[in-house]
């Protein structure tokens, strides 16, 4: 019963989380998104999160988008009532580069997915922006790159798919194999669709504590 009542407060702060910054990774991944206490200066690392970063203008003024969400589940939590916004798991792949190692999302059940949601809030120039607004996640960084692009192990942050790569907007992390970048640090970022006139803007970056 007690483990049940911690489940049900874990998902509630999870559900404000989302509603109050837009994204539930810190309650999540607490061990993940830790940063360096002069990197803090008394705040929260919540509080490293810019919401106003969330929405995203090209240099030229004619696109917008927004980031409306960011989504975090754990895989081996299979009780998470947000699994309802994910597709069904086992149809979905992560992609390394290389399509015909076929590598199954739910061979890895010690991992974090990550969905975002986004909307284009105008696009006055199809032609030159093209498709939904971008999100990246870097300073996620593989123990072996070997393994992963020639043996398909997860052991950094990779995309995942349904059918093709880059047809869903979902990121696997694995909870093992991978270490923070010390010079960069960890960043989420948007970034404009198109070539011309690039535009990233970071809504997270923080430094984690060197071990």
């Amino acid at each position: 019963m007690l483990v049940r009542l911690c489940q049900v407060d874990k998902y509630a702060v999870s559900n404000a989380e989302l509603a109050w910054h837009g994204t539930n990774i810190f309650t999540v991944m607490p061990e993940v998104f830790v940063s360096d206490e002069s990197e803090l200066k008394g705040r929260t690392v919540e509080e490293l999160w810019n919401e106003e970063m969330m929405t995203i203008t090209s240099k030229d003024g004619k696109y917008k988008a927004q980031l409306e969400a960011l989504i975090a589940i754990d895989m081996e939590d299979t009780n998470d009532p947000n699994w309802k916004m994910f597709p069904s798991v086992e149809k979905l792949k992560w992609f390394n580069g290389d399509y015909e190692m076929n590598l199954k999302v739910m061979d890895w059940p010690q991992s974090y997915l990550l969905i975002y949601k986004s909307k284009v809030i105008y696009n006055e120039d199809t032609r030159k922006y093209v498709g939904d607004v971008s999100f990246t996640m870097t300073g996620f960084v593989s123990l072996d790159r070997n393994k992963f692009y020639d043996f398909g192990v997860l052991n950094k942050v990779a995309d995942v798919y349904q059918n093709k790569p880059f047809d869903s907007s979902i990121r696997i992390l694995p909870k093992k194999g991978w270490t923070p970048d010390e010079l960069h640090g960890l960043e989420i970022s948007l970034q404009t669709p198109s070539n011309s006139g690039y535009k990233n803007q970071n809504i997270l970056k923080i430094y984690p504590p060197k071990n």
